[in-house]
């Protein structure tokens, strides 16, 4: 499959990282300045199947562990509005025809409700919650709302290999959590020291996670893992984000 593909980071660190990992993607600063029909020129050139328009906005004027957190009174709480903004054009466009259009959200999952129902609004689609540490290491309950122009991301849609649809009584939203297999980090060596994990230990890499992510901690731990060394340079390299060194072992290593 081949992707083309632009990516709108007003961050530095956070475009820098965009860079990094998608070199060939073309970059923005800000997702207001990309507009659908910029891509009449290249959509009446190419023959594509269809366009994935999608992001994460800031979450911090919505999660709960904001005491002051003022919901849509946030500026970034608003971003979302772009991507419906990017749909409602997207879909008018003759070119867009026949293709495939989806749209995707994510955001925290403790948002206050009329936040929520006004990201539904926006979508056209109800959220989906999932918590990424049914496959991997790092809690993180997030919403996703994924939608196309028939319908949204539901129970009624199978889920991928490894993954199972959960509705609990009562819950908000229906989940979507993964049960397949997951490899364990058995050691980890840290500045020539070798550190054997057991499962009571897990939580002091959760710690040493958050950790990094006090203002001022922007340096990537000097941490070391075995493998390939393609892999272990990779790993060291990707210090794009304030996220550290074990915190990127635990997404990527361990799936």
């Amino acid at each position: 499959m081949h992707c083309y593909a632009i990516t709108a980071e007003a961050d530095g660190e956070a475009a820098a990282c965009a860079a990094a990992c998608f070199p060939n993607a073309v970059a923005v600063n800000r997702v207001e300045d990309i507009h659908a029909v910029d891509l009449v020129p290249f959509l009446e050139r190419r023959s594509i199947r269809g366009i994935v328009a999608g992001g994460g906005s800031p979450c911090q004027g919505n999660s709960a562990l904001n005491v002051g957190r003022q919901g849509l009174q946030d500026e970034r709480s608003l971003q979302p509005q772009e991507l419906f903004r990017l749909r409602a054009e997207l879909e008018a466009l003759p070119q867009c025809g026949e293709l495939e259009l989806l749209f995707l959200l994510e955001n925290v999952a403790s948002m206050p409700d009329d936040v929520c129902q006004q990201y539904t609004l926006w979508m056209q689609a109800d959220p989906v919650f999932s918590d990424s540490a049914s496959c991997g290491w790092c809690q993180r309950r997030r919403l996703y709302w994924l939608a196309s122009r028939r319908r949204g991301l539901s129970p009624q849609c199978p889920p991928p290999s490894g993954w199972q649809w959960q509705q609990q009584d009562g819950a908000p939203w229906p989940e979507v959590q993964y049960k397949g297999s997951r490899s364990h980090l058995r050691s980890l060596l840290c500045k020539g020291t070798s550190l054997s994990l057991t499962p009571r230990m897990w939580w002091l890499l959760v710690v040493f996670e958050l950790c990094t992510l006090l203002p001022g901690s922007s340096t990537t731990p000097q941490t070391e893992f075995p493998g390939p060394p393609a892999a272990s340079s990779r790993f060291f390299a990707d210090n794009g984000s304030r996220i550290s060194g074990v915190s990127l072992f635990l997404r990527r290593g361990l799936r």
